[in-house]
């Protein structure tokens, strides 16, 4: 398959079929079992590994389940944000902030405690709308043209703009960089994380891919992006978060080299090769097939299982790997936007913690592997014993 590249419309080579899956965070009170054709490509010219048949935005994001506060570690993360940030550039009250895609508004709380002068832009009306709103603006809409206009009509210009996990998820990365690039003050910073590519997708970590997350980032490509915005590099470094995420800082103006030892580490992985993508695409049907195995032993005969966790990469292993659902009693999750919903593709719901009290089952599938620690603590005040399937960074099953 060929597609059209969303940040400069050159062909797009397909790399990594996962067949079809549902809206990852479509967690609703009916079951919905639409499902959506999920390949990736990479562009002929920029290198931007993607999804090549988008969603439209206002369908995946308009009315969110996921929220930045779910989880202990996630606002762990969220605070050492904060402090990195103020490291970088020293928080004063007339300090101007943007974040773009501010959720429920965890990190602009941490802000609010130096400046007022923050703005925050996010399309996720359901989680917008119950943010305190103290801050100079909220706006519950996509960061595009029209409100990039807005914003730089009405406040100039900001110190500190920010996007977590924001720009990996976007069709209009082109036109969200260039007026970011506007946006930004002459010694501003633009901070961005999301999942990376030689991180997660080309070790086999297929979970990072679904709708949402429109691309997966290598430095490689994003340096072409932020070219096209008269952006420089300025940092980059790879973080565990996300099952492993690049943070990066670009500047107007930086003459920074720290950032090129990932990209000359990038270079010696042949970033900009087909070949490297297409094999990865092997990777993933390998590792796929050796999950679902382990979920059959699980689950053998009329044993049944629990997930833990209903996070999007979670939906994205049930899916791809083709777990019969009639061996899944239901999943436990922290967000209360998906407790008592279906999980998303399914016909078994989603509860609290407390679940497990009137349940004795003790087969489980850590669909949240990446706060695996915090969730086997967690588990151990539930039950003395169980088996546990583990799919990342290696498939197994643990007992404990």
């Amino acid at each position: 398959m060929i597609s059209k590249c969303i940040n400069d419309n050159y062909p797009v080579d397909e790399c990594i079929n996962l067949g079809s899956i549902p809206i990852v965070n479509n967690f609703n009170s009916k079951v919905q079992k639409t499902k959506y054709n999920l390949t990736m490509g990479l562009c002929r010219k920029c290198k931007l590994f993607q999804i090549q048949k988008n969603i439209n935005p206002s369908k995946l994001f308009s009315n969110y389940a996921h929220i930045s506060s779910g989880s202990k570690s996630n606002l762990q993360h969220i605070k050492n944000v904060f402090n990195f940030i103020n490291r970088q550039k020293k928080i004063k009250k007339t300090t101007r902030i943007l974040e773009i895609g501010c959720n429920d508004g965890s990190l602009l709380n941490f802000f609010r405690k130096k400046t007022k002068k923050i703005v925050g832009i996010d399309p996720a009306k359901n989680l917008v709308k119950k943010i305190l709103n103290n801050y100079e603006e909220l706006i519950p809409d996509f960061f595009n043209e029209k409100n990039g206009k807005y914003l730089l009509s009405k406040y100039k210009k900001f110190d500190v703009i920010v996007a977590l996990n924001v720009i990996p998820h976007t069709v209009n990365v082109r036109e969200i960089m260039n007026y970011v690039g506007k946006l930004l003050s002459d010694d501003g910073i633009f901070l961005m994380e999301g999942a990376y590519f030689f991180d997660t997708i080309y070790k086999g970590k297929f979970d990072t891919i679904y709708h949402e997350h429109v691309s997966s980032f290598t430095l490689f490509s994003l340096k072409n992006i932020f070219d096209q915005a008269k952006l420089k590099i300025h940092y980059a470094k790879q973080i565990p978060v996300q099952g492993g995420s690049l943070r990066v800082i670009a500047k107007k103006k930086s003459s920074s080299n720290q950032w090129k030892k990932i990209y000359k580490l990038e270079l010696n992985k042949k970033v900009s090769k087909l070949n490297t993508y297409r094999k990865t695409g092997k990777l993933i049907k390998k590792i796929s097939n050796s999950i679902k195995a382990k979920f059959n032993i699980l689950t053998k005969g009329k044993t049944k299982a629990i997930l833990l966790g209903a996070p999007a990469r979670g939906v994205v292993i049930n899916h791809v790997c083709g777990f019969d659902e009639n061996k899944i009693i239901y999943a436990i999750d922290d967000s209360k936007t998906k407790h008592s919903k279906y999980f998303a593709g399914c016909a078994f719901k989603v509860f609290s913690w407390d679940k497990l009290k009137n349940t004795k089952y003790n087969n489980f599938v850590l669909l949240s592997w990446n706060y695996k620690t915090e969730i086997v603590k967690k588990l151990k005040k539930y039950r003395n014993s169980f088996k546990l399937l583990i799919p990342f960074p290696r498939p197994k099953l643990q007992k404990f």
